[in-house]
């Protein structure tokens, strides 16, 4: 009994001195760029509505480095300097996603209707006839194909996942009364197994 006790001390203890490293409300926090390293996936938006997508090469006070990709490899890749003022959103790439379990999932439902119109003879099935010995067999048969050619297509169909992040974050210098955009709000439904 005396067990939870020692619990919530501990995490009572455990709370305070964090509580006491936050600064206090209304003070000035110094600026601190966040560590973007070069060579980060990035695509920006410009004010002007174009889109850019290339490779951070580095930062300035008042402008954005990137390399852009080219064709041939054994090109250097051609730098662009944007001044941050013409750049309306900044976003970084997490990586690409695979649809895998998505695939899968389609896949065993979509092929695996088809078990319903599978031929069905249980006094003629086995290994030297094309018919199944019984309507689940043939639907469970029809669901293990359909997954499994779904997930081999939804592995290699991939989706880059993007960021977005303030320009404050790549060393720019802060913009009085100008706060940066908040993601947008979207829904989703993730499975997995």
């Amino acid at each position: 009994m005396a067990n939870w006790r020692v619990v919530v001390l501990a995490l009572g203890l455990g709370v305070a001195p964090a509580a006491a490293q936050e600064p206090p409300v209304g003070s000035a926090v110094p600026f601190q760029p966040l560590a973007i390293a070069p060579g980060a996936r990035v695509r920006l938006s410009e004010v002007s509505g174009g889109k850019i997508h290339g490779y951070l090469a580095g930062t300035s006070d008042r402008a954005l480095m990137i390399a852009l990709p080219t064709d041939n490899p054994l090109l250097p890749p051609q730098r662009l300097e944007i001044p941050y003022a013409a750049l309306s959103r900044v976003e970084v790439s997490l990586g690409k996603r695979h649809f895998l379990w998505l695939g899968a999932l389609v896949g065993a439902v979509a092929i695996g209707a088809t078990g319903f119109a599978e031929e069905v003879d249980p006094d003629d099935c086995g290994y030297s006839s094309s018919a199944f010995c019984s309507r689940a067999e043939a639907v469970a048969a029809s669901v293990v194909a359909g997954a499994l050619i779904g997930g081999t297509v939804g592995f290699f169909v991939k989706q880059e996942r993007w960021t977005p992040i303030a320009l404050e974050a790549l060393g720019a210098p802060p913009q009085a009364g100008k706060l940066p955009e908040p993601p947008a709000l979207t829904a989703g439904v993730a499975l997995r197994f």
